[in-house]
């Protein structure tokens, strides 16, 4: 029976599901997440990292979201490389895609400005493929999902780092 028990927790928590405990404290309870700077030329991306990091972080019931003027601490995101790269082709035409995210963060005390955290080049610790079909639209849509999901494993990588100090 314990071995049902502990592969019914893997199994949730591999599916996404977060078995939340107290844990240990983090050292700050609010954090402002602030707009991330996007330095790539892909339009959006920051918009989705931004909301990736916000639902990451409300995961964790140890910390708040708040606006910057209530916060402990803010957390600052640069993406700085977006990669698209043709991983199948069909003839000449890359039919299947995949995508990875480099960003920077730093996590700095709202009252003195001191730079509690940095990390530099963390990239989205998966790649995201997609595929492309002959529909423009599609393609498209394809794409952007699989923005939001380099976004998402990006954020929950960055939460992980952040969150365990």
């Amino acid at each position: 029976m314990p071995g049902l028990f502990l592969l019914t927790i893997f199994l949730l928590q591999s599916c996404g599901y977060k078995v939340l405990s107290g844990g240990a404290p983090v050292g700050f309870s609010a954090i402002h997440v602030a707009m991330v700077e996007n330095k790539t030329r892909e339009p959006g991306l920051e918009d989705l990292l931004h909301q990736a990091l916000v639902e990451e972080l409300l995961l964790d019931r140890r910390v708040k979201i708040v606006p910057s003027d209530r916060a402990e601490v803010t957390l600052q995101a640069t993406i700085t490389r977006f990669y698209l790269r043709p991983t199948s082709e069909s003839g000449s035409r890359a039919t299947q895609y995949e995508i990875e995210l480099d960003a920077d963060f730093q996590l700095v005390e709202r009252k003195s400005g001191k730079v509690l955290s940095k990390i530099t080049g963390l990239r989205s610790p998966i790649r995201v493929l997609f595929s492309l079909g002959s529909d423009m639209v599609a393609a498209r849509t394809s794409q952007e999902e699989a923005e939001v999901r380099a976004s998402r494993e990006l954020a929950r990588e960055l939460a992980k780092k952040v969150l365990l100090k």
